[in-house]
């Protein structure tokens, strides 16, 4: 999946106020809508990506997590999860100095993709195991 940079979509700076991505939306959806460009397919897609960028960047807890995240803002609150249950798990005994960060630069990537794909293995394995409520009975 490729980053969609939705500041450069609506030609904001990520500093940018509510008020200027309010601006920059509708003066960037008056330009590009359907109505007006009934012919132009080209303006329909950038229709919608206006339309998805002003979406996330006018609701503050979505904006906060697409600058904290990027383009994996939407699994957010997974990555937090795991990262606080591998917190919890370090400060139990016999859990040992392991550590999910190779101390590079590109650390935090690896540690998010880690605890992504674990979180997933966990969640399929209470699948199988039954311990999903409901499943094992």
């Amino acid at each position: 999946m490729e980053f969609v940079d939705y500041y450069k979509i609506l030609g904001v700076d990520k500093n940018a106020s509510d008020n200027d991505i309010k601006s920059a939306y509708r003066k960037l959806a008056r330009k590009l809508h359907p109505d007006l460009n009934p012919n132009d397919k080209e303006a329909h897609k950038k229709f919608q990506q206006v339309n998805e960028a002003n979406e996330v960047l006018s609701d503050p807890e979505k904006r906060k997590k697409y600058d904290k995240y990027g383009k994996d803002w939407e699994h957010g609150e997974e990555y937090e999860k795991a990262r606080q249950y591998q917190q919890s798990r370090q400060q139990q005994p016999g859990y040992g100095d392991f550590s999910f960060s190779g101390g590079d630069d590109d650390s935090n990537f690896s540690d998010f993709f880690f605890i992504y794909v674990w979180t997933i293995r966990r969640q399929r394995k209470k699948r199988k195991t039954g311990e999903i409520q409901g499943r094992g009975l």
